[in-house]
């Protein structure tokens, strides 16, 4: 693997030369975009020969990053900019458009792009709300309070009726309802409530919880629980594959991702990882996954047919969430 090459760390000499020679992303063209909390910004790397063709400056702390549909614009949480914005980068010209304001709303933080890429949504842990934004224009359309304490990551339901937040010194996960415009519940769920995400068929939620080591299932339509899964290790943040027939946990202290099987919620296979795993990105044919695993400042490359690591390259210096894009012409 390559994981085992000393970490890269790009100089500004270095960063300058590539934004420089760095040519346009033509469309259907894959592209790996990993967020690099240390050095901030947005690294650009060719999936396929894991060459580093460009680094996009954003706020301080990048976080997390979602895309708009069409794979043009990528938005990026600045949790580290008491200014409270969120980054617009344009994927195709590898440039930072504009930052978004939060306004009132703190630390912006988890990401969700809605389906016509007319709507996004940010947490943000320091106000406990999270933030509805008009797009293109950014223009903050609502606010809605959990009263939970470190509002940290988010997903939205296939119907975009319904967004959920894993709100982790809590425990719990709140629902708030899109149409009445309010937060509906909340749901214990376990100490360390890190990360959800919603099945692609909407059906179930899935909800993992660092501190106790369990993801825990929720009946969307019921909104009750049915089922507690062991995942030990620190689990961070969990992905479903696009079929929904998997789910991929990044377990950060034992340098692996756990795989479930949706239908019988067991272990369907483990993958080794390089040093702390956390943000996960799959392929849209399901057969590739790719990991930020920022304590070897690199990203590991996931075979998901064979389930075994396949191959890992060097990025930055801290990299933490990662998106795999392609735009449609």
């Amino acid at each position: 693997m390559r994981g085992s090459i000393a970490p890269v760390v790009l100089t500004l000499v270095s960063v300058a030369l590539i934004l420089v020679n760095a040519a346009p992303l033509a469309a259907g063209e894959p592209m790996l975009l990993v967020v690099d909390r240390d050095l901030d910004g947005v690294h650009f790397v060719d999936p396929k020969s894991y060459e580093i063709v460009g680094l996009v400056r954003t706020g301080e702390g990048p976080q997390e990053i979602a895309l708009s549909p069409d794979g043009k614009m990528a938005y990026v949480s600045n949790f580290g900019d008491y200014r409270s914005t969120i980054s617009v980068v344009n994927i195709a010209r590898m440039e930072k458009v504009r930052d978004i304001s939060a306004e009132s709303n703190y630390r912006p933080h988890g990401l969700a792009v809605t389906k016509n890429g007319r709507k996004l949504y940010a947490t943000c842990e320091a106000s406990r709300s999270v933030a509805e934004f008009e797009l293109p224009t950014g223009k903050l359309l609502r606010s809605f309070f959990t009263n939970e304490k470190v509002t940290h990551m988010l997903a939205l339901s296939p119907d975009e009726k319904t967004v959920w937040t894993a709100n982790g010194a809590t425990g719990n996960v709140t629902y708030i309802d899109l149409i009445e415009g309010r937060r509906k519940g909340a749901i214990m769920s376990g100490s360390g409530c890190e990360s959800v995400s919603v099945l692609p068929n909407g059906k179930e939620v899935w909800v993992v919880n660092r501190r106790v080591g369990t993801i825990l299932v929720i009946n969307a339509t019921t909104r009750r629980p049915v089922d507690t899964l062991e995942c030990r290790g620190y689990p961070m943040r969990i992905r479903f594959t696009p079929d929904g027939k998997r789910a991929l946990v990044s377990c950060a202290e034992l340098n692996r991702v756990d795989i479930f099987d949706t239908a019988t919620r067991k272990i369907a296979g483990r993958i080794e990882t390089d040093r702390v795993p956390v943000g996960i990105d799959v392929t849209p044919d399901g057969k590739r996954a790719f990991v930020a695993c920022n304590g070897q400042a690199s990203v590991t490359i996931l075979d998901l047919v064979k389930l075994e690591p396949a191959d890992s390259f060097a990025v930055g210096k801290y990299p933490f969430s990662l998106a795999y894009v392609r735009q449609t012409p």
